[in-house]
């Protein structure tokens, strides 16, 4: 719901602050006041295209923020924000400044936002209803949604939605497969070729590396020998060997033991450390009995090692990635070798879902069908309250190949109009006047009821156009059913539709300093009086005019649905 509107520095308005309540709000005053800049400022805060015009002479800069609570219904708006990457409580605050150099910004609680962030977010929070733009009603995309909620289609066309995709992922795999095994037999030489050079290379894991080790080892055997000759000799095999030396200190500490007993301890150590070194010298000794030049082994690991590193170089860079290629390898080989099978059962699997989908999508198309003549003659009895008894409206449903359905259904509906009797039914976005427009949207609104499609907050501006009299107040009332279910704003001129208010609120112009300065208040039930009898009589307001919007007052807010 909006629950307060910010406006600085546009057109007329220096500073505005407008709290708006649940229900039915009515907004009046005197032609010129500023009633349609609200209207602006709600489109370029819901991402409408925002004119440098517009901002007040003398600034340099113009700025509207809204703020918006949630409920718990508001689910479609917080995956939204999950989506734009946007925390959100229990509120959404909106905020776009124009500048007049045109380099504006806008921001969703602090967060920058661009303009399509702007409009993706302000459908699921108003439906604005005005001359100038009709947001949902007009788009052919939306009249499915509108029948499917006045029906209340949700589980049958959740059950077609499962199906389509379904059906989808069957059509992906089978071209998927279909590229695959083409590309597969295109190259199936070129996979036998690096199957069997994998196959025959016989790789293992860790080989390379146990291949460089070796090879360092073949390679500097002279050099190795000489090294381990020495140590060996140092620790085991010298006159003055290591091992020697701790025996004779292990002997001479013995012979002290029966003495001072205190040595045992390091009696202890050093028989601790022979061990080890005695077996660090048998290493070494065997590892003598294997080393020496090789020529010919040295060969042969540099010839294996130079297989290896081409073989990674081609297929990954590592062994392992050589030994999956070699797996994926024999896969693409068994698809073009069973090429044949694998895309029947695909396309079988594919015929299968089409079936069951053109089965689902039957069923909901009749449905559809049959709730769109219902709603229709809905709408065309309420419409006749409203003063537009000759409109004539109509689904018409675009047939198309199962192939060409899509995940909103199997036909495509758009409504048709026929504003007079002998005039041919035409598209609705071709044919409706903002008034019309304003009207149907406030009747598909009511009839849809609580479960509607559109958002919490609806806003009219036209709704009144050319009407008056009794039917200005059927206007009046049915914007007050609409408003049992969501927060409704509705400009208005007419004083039917005004004394049908939950809350009134007034927009007003002075002059301040040579400049114009627009107002808005909240009316109290006096002022709001004098309002509605300066609607009823213009500018003269007479006793009389005050005794009727007393009158007119009393009726509405005795009214039921109040």
């Amino acid at each position: 719901m909006l629950t307060t509107l910010s406006i600085r520095n546009i057109a007329v308005i220096e500073a505005l602050n407008v709290e708006f309540a649940p229900k039915l709000n009515v907004i009046t005053g005197e032609t010129g006041a500023g009633k349609t800049i609200l209207i602006y400022a709600l489109q370029s805060l819901l991402g409408g295209r925002a004119s440098t015009d517009m901002i007040r002479t003398g600034a340099d800069a113009a700025s509207i923020t809204g703020c918006f609570t949630l409920d718990g219904d508001a689910q479609d708006v917080r995956r939204l924000l999950a989506e734009f990457e946007i925390e959100v409580g229990e509120g959404i605050v909106l905020h776009r400044i124009l500048r007049a150099d045109g380099k504006g910004k806008a921001t969703i609680n602090g967060i920058p936002a661009t303009q399509q962030m702007l409009k993706r977010l302000g459908v699921l929070l108003i439906d604005l209803a005005s001359q100038h733009e009709h947001q949902r009603l007009v788009d052919p995309t939306t009249h499915v949604e509108v029948i499917d909620t006045f029906g209340n289609l949700d589980a049958i066309v959740e059950s077609y939605r499962t199906t389509f995709d379904h059906a989808e992922q069957c059509r992906r795999d089978l071209e998927d497969t279909k590229r695959a095994v083409t590309a597969a037999k295109e190259k199936t030489d070129f996979l036998l070729h690096q199957r069997r050079e994998l196959v025959d290379a016989k790789l293992t894991v860790g080989e390379d590396e146990r291949l460089d080790t070796e090879r360092s080892r073949v390679k500097h055997a002279a050099q190795l020998e000489g090294r381990f000759r020495e140590a060996y000799d140092v620790l085991y095999d010298g006159e003055c060997a290591v091992t020697e030396q701790l025996k004779k200190a292990l002997r001479a500490l013995e012979q002290c033991q029966a003495y001072d007993a205190s040595v045992t301890p390091w009696i202890e150590t050093l028989v601790q450390q022979s061990s080890p070194i005695v077996d660090v010298a048998r290493e070494i000794e065997r590892s003598l009995e294997g080393l020496g030049a090789d020529p010919a082994r040295l060969e042969e690991i540099e010839e294996r090692l130079h297989l290896v590193r081409e073989l990674k170089r081609k297929h990954g860079g590592t062994i392992e990635a050589c030994l999956e290629k070699l797996k994926s390898l024999s896969q693409e080989l068994d698809l073009a070798e069973h090429s044949d099978d694998i895309v029947q059962k695909k396309e079988a699997a594919l015929t299968s879902a089409r079936e069951h989908l053109m089965t689902v999508g039957k069923d909901l198309a009749r449905e559809r069908r049959k709730t769109a003549k219902i709603l229709c003659a809905r709408v065309a009895a309420e419409l006749a309250d409203l003063g537009m008894k000759r409109v004539t409206l109509d689904v018409r449903f675009t047939e198309a190949p199962v192939e060409a359905w899509d995940r909103s259904g199997p036909e495509a509906a758009i409504f048709f109009i026929s504003p007079n009797v002998g005039e041919a039914l035409r598209p609705l976005a071709e044919i409706a006047s903002g008034g019309e427009l304003s009207r149907l949207l406030l009747v598909i609104k009511k009839v849809t009821g609580e479960r509607g499609t559109f958002a919490a907050t609806s806003v009219f501006d036209e709704v009144d156009t050319g009407i008056g009299g009794a039917i200005a107040e059927s206007v009046g009332k049915k914007l007050q059913e609409l408003a049992r279910s969501r927060q409704v704003l509705c400009i208005t001129h007419l004083p039917q539709v005004a004394a049908c208010g939950d809350h009134h609120l007034c927009i007003s112009k002075r002059i301040v300093k040579g400049r114009t300065v627009t107002e808005l208040a909240t009316l109290s039930t006096s002022a709001r009086h004098e309002e509605i009898a300066r609607m009823l009589a213009g500018k003269t307001v007479t006793p009389t005019a005050r005794q009727h919007a007393k009158a007119l007052l009393k009726v509405t807010l005795s009214l039921p649905n109040k």
